[in-house]
């Protein structure tokens, strides 16, 4: 799970580290010892506004030719 200001995005690791070896040393970096619903928490600075974008983009990179 990432979380994103007071946004919660319930995201697969393997994708976004597949997609972004940027997104993959963040996940690296940052993994907590927090967890929620029995996931490890990652924070990160970004908006939630902003982190969806990332989101829509690391899912869908053909989206955005």
């Amino acid at each position: 799970m990432i979380v994103a200001e007071k946004t919660i995005f319930r995201v697969h690791a393997s994708i976004l580290s597949r997609q972004s070896s940027r997104m993959s040393s963040i996940l690296k970096e940052r993994a907590s010892s927090d967890v929620h619903e029995g996931l490890p928490v990652v924070t990160v600075d970004d908006s939630s506004h902003d982190f969806k974008h990332v989101l829509y983009i690391l899912y869908d990179p053909n989206g955005f030719e």
